[in-house]
């Protein structure tokens, strides 16, 4: 009896590990689909898995909070026990947006954010360029070239500390006002968390934007008070890097601001 339900158990989890293998592969081929959809030609397909981590990542980045859990709760379910690197967290990412009815606009993002594969993990990230002449009219981010959807990329890619992309959003930041101009001094000073002495730097040298004190805090909507203790205690450790003696007065005005905050809470 007990040999019987070991060996049901172990047909049980042989059964179990094909159905998931199976669901795994539906799931890829829907999102080859689907880039193949958003943009034929391009073969993104080829993407390597650390490629579609960044992308899947900057997807993240502009998504609600509620669905940025989601993601974070999946990979965690999928990949605590697993050591794959990217892929696994992939897998889960993509999964959720199947069952969620979001791979169409992954996919849109996905394209937005690579000019094309011309091999398996040779891919050629999109390039946004700032506009040339900043001294003109203010522009919008549609002035400035950019679709919706390469918006939310630039702001993504930006807010993870991407040069390229935080020197673009600062040449446009000019001519927007609104939720666009707060989603852009979001993404500077998310960016301190990664790439402090870049947004540094861009602090020192555009004088049109607002003081330190303006980027240097959490400048998410509402958030509570552990996340402000969390961001800001990243911030003071990133900042801690930066050793750039041109960069010390704008670096001693941000650690003031974030050791007020810290205090405050």
């Amino acid at each position: 009896m007990r040999i019987s339900a070991i060996a049901t158990g172990f047909v049980l989890a042989i059964a179990t590990a094909f159905v998931a293998k199976a669901d795994d592969m539906s799931v890829r081929r829907a999102w080859d689909d689907a880039l193949n959809q958003q943009c034929p030609g391009e073969h993104l397909t080829w993407l390597a898995p650390a490629d579609l981590r960044d992308a899947l990542d900057d997807y993240k980045q502009q998504a609600s909070p509620q669905d940025r859990r989601a993601m974070d709760a999946a990979e965690f379910k999928r990949c605590r026990d697993v050591m794959a690197g990217a892929s696994c967290d992939n897998q889960a990412d993509l999964v959720l947006a199947q069952a969620r009815g979001d791979l169409a606009s992954i996919a849109a993002m996905t394209c937005a954010e690579f000019a094309h594969c011309d091999a398996q993990s040779q891919c050629v990230p999109a390039s946004f360029q700032a506009p040339s002449d900043t001294s003109s009219a203010p522009r919008s981010s549609e002035t400035a070239g950019l679709s919706e959807t390469q918006w939310k990329v630039v702001l993504a890619r930006g807010s993870r500390g991407d040069a390229g992309a935080l020197d673009t959003l600062v040449a446009i930041r000019a001519g927007t006002d609104g939720d666009r101009a707060e989603s852009i001094d979001g993404a500077i000073s998310d960016a301190l968390l990664t790439n402090p002495k870049e947004v540094l730097s861009l602090l020192s040298t555009h004088r049109e934007l607002p003081p330190a004190s303006w980027y240097c805090e959490d400048r998410a909507i509402e958030p509570d008070e552990a996340d402000v203790a969390r961001w800001t205690n990243a911030a003071v450790t990133s900042l801690s890097h930066v050793s750039d003696p041109a960069l010390a007065p704008i670096r001693s005005a941000c650690l003031s601001s974030l050791r007020q905050t810290a205090a405050a809470h």
